[in-house]
């Protein structure tokens, strides 16, 4: 192909809101256009699937406010977990010198609409809780680790590419990228990275051992192109 592919309408992910704090916004009460296409007095059939008629009823009833607290509790434990699908989608299509861009489903959710706004509910202004984190997943210039694991036991060995995806005006040429995982010591450097063009190329490989832990853990490996 001549032309660079443009990947459109990707990650439609639902962004259930906190409706107490819509309520709270609207007198107490639960807004007339909160259930579009539904409009008070008007049919039910098939609303369960074309809007969010029944959302605060079925919260209860699913006991989701014991497990999460309330709606908000819910609402940012979904925010983070949609975070985790975006930054991963996101890292396969820029892993991928065939495609040169792509476009984000619905910006800034509206009535009716439905729940996929990455920008906040329903216009409100109200970012999403991953807001700072989203220029780490999302610039011109994207360093990524490419996993293909993410739980392993003491004595074993984590291995995984990094790679760089490169689109910015600056220039890249003898750069270093350093990794880290402070809580178990390990470390390193990826030197010698430099780009003739704008694209996408694997800069190295992250491996270590895993050493003995008395715990579970939960960890994040950091990397760093300087």
């Amino acid at each position: 192909r001549s032309r660079p592919l443009l990947i459109t309408e990707m990650l439609a992910l639902t962004y259930p809101p906190d409706l107490d704090e819509v309520k709270e916004t609207h007198g107490g009460e639960t807004p007339w256009w909160f259930y579009l296409p539904y409009l008070p007095g008007g049919p039910t059939t098939s609303l369960e699937n074309e809007s969010a008629f029944g959302y605060e009823q079925r919260f209860h009833e699913w006991g989701l406010d014991t497990i999460f607290g309330g709606f908000k509790g819910f609402s940012e434990a979904n925010q983070w977990h949609n975070f985790s699908i975006l930054k991963y989608e996101i890292e396969q299509i820029r892993k991928n010198p065939d495609i040169g861009g792509y476009t984000y489903t619905q910006f800034n959710q509206q009535p009716g609409d439905g729940v996929v706004g990455i920008m906040g509910d329903f216009g409100f202004g109200k970012e999403r809780v991953f807001a700072d984190e989203m220029p780490m997943i999302n610039s011109p210039d994207l360093v990524f680790i490419d996993w293909s694991r993410l739980n392993y036991w003491a004595g074993e060995t984590f291995r995984a590419d990094v790679y760089l995806s490169h689109f910015s005006d600056k220039s890249i040429n003898g750069a270093s990228a350093t990794w880290s995982l402070k809580a178990l010591g390990a470390g390193g450097t990826i030197e010698g990275i430099s780009f003739s063009a704008l694209g996408v190329k694997k800069i190295g490989t992250i491996e270590f051992r895993i050493p003995e832990v008395k715990t579970s853990m939960r960890l994040k490996v950091h990397v760093a192109v300087t």
